[in-house]
């Protein structure tokens, strides 16, 4: 007879969920959207920074040592780009920072080859055309669904 008590561990699986968020966006009405429903989709808990600017966002991230667990940023932002503000905060806290629920928005997205090439080295999960607000709750969605498509074992287990 086989069972938990003979001394084979069991997988655990934990649902993980996303417990801070970065938005950057240059427009406040936009900004706001955005804001509001992640305050609505996301845990109570969850720490959500908002940034008019790449700079400001990576002040904040650094004044506040948080690893954010989604990035939402405009790509075009006065100032610098939202690829060099995904850039600057890989930079200051390492590979592992809020790059498997990358979310970039962008009217245009008419990035450069090399653009193109980071954000499939980051593993940016989505790229939103035209007006992200009636999109960004889908994108929510994918990113926390993504966040829990692999099975964590807890150690000790």
């Amino acid at each position: 007879m086989s069972g938990p008590e003979d001394g084979k561990s069991k997988e655990t699986t934990i649902k993980k969920s996303i417990g801070s968020a970065l938005i950057v966006e240059d427009l406040l009405n936009i900004r706001e959207l955005m804001e509001a429903i992640l305050k609505r989709r996301l845990n109570e808990e969850a720490v959500i920074i908002v940034a008019e600017s790449g700079e400001e966002a990576l002040e904040k991230l650094t004044n506040n040592s948080i690893k954010p667990d989604l990035i939402i940023t405009d790509l075009r932002l006065k100032g610098i780009s939202g690829i060099e503000t995904l850039k600057k905060a890989r930079a200051l806290f390492g590979e592992d920072v809020g790059f498997n629920h990358v979310c970039l928005v962008s009217g245009t997205m008419d990035q450069t080859p090399e653009e193109q090439n980071f954000l499939n080295s980051i593993g940016a999960v989505c790229k939103i055309k035209g007006n992200p607000v009636t999109l960004i709750e889908e994108q929510i969605k994918l990113a926390t669904e993504k966040l829990n498509q692999e099975p964590v074992t807890p150690p000790g287990d």
